[in-house]
């Protein structure tokens, strides 16, 4: 389970595991408001609110994590987002909690549709009236969310 940056890294395990043939170690993978895409890079005037907030940050730690980021545009593991939809189908079961005001919201969903079409993806939650972090505050009321849904839905 991997939240924010954790999920980022969550994802980049699915592209990993599916890339190496071994997506059947890990028996459901959870994503929450996961930086997955280069969007932050795209037309601000398409954006969100939130999204051209933090576009000009985001951009700087995609710049700051890649080693070489024009020659890595299209890499899967640097943008788990851009995995082929081939790669997507090898991921593991997969459920994505976002929340309405996040500015990973329009990269993420994207993302859930094309794991959708793959046949990865469990379910998606969108808790409205949140933005990014929300969750990660303990008197949040959408700190337990994810966790208690996915328990409940055994």
């Amino acid at each position: 389970m991997g939240e924010s940056g954790g999920g980022y890294i969550c994802c980049g395990l699915e592209v990993m595991l599916a890339q190496s043939g071994e997506s059947d170690l890990i028996k459901l993978a959870i994503l929450s408001g996961a930086m997955v895409d280069d969007y932050s890079f795209g037309e601000e005037a398409l954006m969100t609110q939130e999204e051209k907030e933090h576009a000009e940050s985001q951009r700087a730690y995609w710049k700051a994590i890649a080693a070489d980021l024009s020659a890595q545009t299209q890499d899967p593991l640097l943008f788990p987002g851009k995995a082929s939809n081939d790669l997507l189908a090898k991921f593991p079961p997969t459920v994505i909690f976002e929340v309405e005001f996040d500015f990973y919201i329009t990269e993420t969903t994207r993302l859930a549709r094309r794991l959708r079409a793959a046949g990865r993806l469990l379910e998606l939650v969108i808790q409205p009236g949140l933005g990014h972090g929300h969750a990660m505050e303990p008197n949040s009321p959408s700190s337990s969310v994810g966790p208690r849904i996915v328990i409940e839905r055994k």
